[in-house]
């Protein structure tokens, strides 16, 4: 087993990632292990390197989880969330500035529009970077209201499951404004992507990442990459519909029980909040009813 090539393939996997080791890494390569240990049958001393090469792995993803729940604690404060939630109607506003270069309008509404997608449709940043046209994206009516019916086949998902989301409102006012006044401007030749590059092909995730981390952090001061946004939406709906893991499941993509393993914490936080101002009720119902002792 060539273990340089093994190494390679984990780096690119972890380029999707902005070069950190994540838990579907660690279990790639735990599963390369099992089949160097049991089906390949190498040697002791090629073991041991693929075994200290998934230790390093799963070190480095406890580090990635930490640094994650410090950048979802600063949403813990209601401005930041506030100043999230509002950062592409801000974004909107700038990029109407015709004193700014056409460039820098449209990367502006770019990610005005992939902060608000995120949002709405928290799906990895793989799949939002290739939404494409032909066949991710259809317009059709629901209800008689206009929508954007967002598709994306489970075999383009990371974990198989299919996802599909409706998008109208604000959302699809900004689509259409991106589409129509600022999409012409980063592209050179036709494309069927929502997020080209300047030659038409999709822009790479990497690169439609770091736009949104540069311009939330340039715009809120809060530090908010891309792959955050599917841990946003169950910190913001697991505030507003505590409990319900299963509408949350399918907004994601995950199933019930990994919805609920996941963002448990947020209903443990929710469920402490509610807890405390209960002994704060009870404290003020019956602050009359206290006796001297002693």
């Amino acid at each position: 087993m060539d273990l340089t090539k093994l190494k390679a393939g984990l780096r690119f996997y972890m380029s999707r990632f902005g070069g950190k080791p994540t838990e579907s890494t660690h279990k790639l390569a735990t599963c390369v292990k099992t089949i160097a240990r049991y089906g390949v049958k190498v040697d002791a001393a090629h073991l041991e390197e693929i075994r200290s090469l998934c230790t390093r792995l799963a070190n480095g993803t406890t580090v990635v989880r930490a640094k994650n729940q410090e950048r979802l604690e600063q949403l813990d404060d209601d401005r930041n969330l506030a100043n999230l939630l509002q950062l592409p109607s801000r974004l909107v506003q700038l990029a109407a500035n015709k004193a700014l270069r056409p460039q820098r309008r449209a990367l502006l509404l770019q990610a005005a529009l992939a902060i608000e997608i995120l949002l709405h449709a928290p799906m990895r940043i793989g799949n939002l970077s290739r939404l494409s046209f032909e066949r991710h994206v259809r317009r059709t009516e629901v209800k008689g209201q206009s929508c954007l019916l967002l598709s994306i086949p489970g075999e383009e998902v990371k974990n198989n499951r299919s996802l599909s989301y409706e998008l109208t409102g604000e959302t699809l006012r900004l689509y259409d404004l991106y589409m129509r006044d600022y999409r012409p401007w980063l592209i050179e030749s036709p494309s069927e992507y929502v997020f080209p590059n300047r030659s038409g092909g999709p822009k790479f995730a990497a690169n439609l990442s770091a736009l949104i981390k540069e311009m939330i952090y340039e715009h809120t001061g809060l530090v908010v990459h891309a792959h955050l946004f599917r841990s946003i939406a169950g910190k913001i709906h697991c505030m507003i519909h505590p409990g319900d893991f299963v509408t949350l499941g399918h907004a994601i993509g995950d199933t019930l029980q990994t919805a609920m393993k996941s963002y448990a914490q947020f209903e443990q936080k929710n469920a402490v909040r509610h807890y405390q101002a209960s002994v704060a009720a009870a404290r003020d119902r019956l602050k009359d009813r206290a006796g001297k002792h002693g």
